[in-house]
């Protein structure tokens, strides 16, 4: 199974600059950790928010692979796992790494989320090669027939999500190839969470319930869960927006008094440099 941690490794050997080995260093400290609590975190996120009726019921097929059924054991091996429960696996181990050794957690999670739309592409590759969380209907030109479900075109939910991750990935990387020695901790981590987060939102509007009781819901509980996730994102940035802005009315006034600088060179120094 591919992982996130196995791709931070990854990606860890494509440069030998220092955050690159930093980031080596973690994945193989940590890499076990995050791998086990996000598999947990993901199977415990689809039991509880999505069928806590029949889990709380049947506890022990949250951890064994199989069901128990007119007196029988039946293998069905582990049917579901929920991406926001591996996120908040992800980040109770990273947490925890961080208690245990001092280094501040929004700098590992800024080196995670270098990674993490990578591997929430190749998620989304395996759900659309095993026909899961399929789209609504369409008659759109590019629909799918998912055989295993049913006969009908859908939308291919799947594969946009992975196109998009792809997508934030390539950007995320291109961010820290030309702005890693500057960017404070946390900017990739919120703006990671702000676009996954905020695409998953909406393309929940085109995909088929998973459980029978989002039926009629305004919202369903994928868009439910990346609500919170969505504002952790943009508190972060707010917190980065209100330093930069305090940060450049202090330069201003001190500019101002001295009169050491010109109004060409002061707005260079006031605004950023593009990418």
């Amino acid at each position: 199974m591919i992982n996130i941690a196995d791709i931070t490794h990854f990606f860890s050997s494509l440069k030998n600059d220092c955050c690159f080995i930093f980031l080596g260093s973690i994945t193989n400290r940590v890499g076990n950790q995050i791998s086990v609590l996000f598999v947990v975190g993901a199977r415990l996120g689809h039991c509880l928010f999505y069928q806590p009726d029949y889990y709380l019921k049947y506890p022990l097929e949250i951890l064994l692979p199989f069901s128990w059924e007119s007196g029988t054991f039946r293998f069905t091996g582990y049917r579901g796992l929920a991406s926001h429960g591996g996120a908040i696996g992800l980040i109770i181990a990273v947490l925890l790494f961080y208690r245990k050794t001092g280094i501040h957690f929004l700098r590992v999670f800024d080196y995670i989320a270098i990674a993490a739309p990578l591997g929430g592409t190749f998620i989304r590759l395996g759900n659309l090669m095993n026909s899961e969380i399929i789209g609504n209907p369409t008659n759109l030109p590019w629909a799918f027939i998912f055989t295993r479900v049913d006969r009908i075109p859908r939308h291919p939910a799947q594969l946009y999500e992975a196109i998009a991750y792809l997508t934030f990935f390539l950007l995320v990387f291109m961010i820290y190839n030309k702005r890693g020695k500057t960017l404070k901790r946390g900017f990739l981590f919120g703006l990671v969470l702000i676009l996954i987060f905020t695409f998953r939102f909406f393309i929940e509007f085109l995909k088929k319930e998973q459980v029978d009781f989002e039926k009629g819901l305004m919202l369903n509980m994928g868009q439910w869960l990346s609500i919170p996730f969505i504002l952790v994102g943009g508190v972060i940035w707010c917190f980065f927006i209100k330093t930069q802005i305090v940060k450049n009315l202090a330069l201003l006034d001190k500019l101002i008094n001295k009169r050491a600088i010109t109004g060409e060179e002061l707005l260079e120094r006031l605004i950023p440099r593009p990418l």
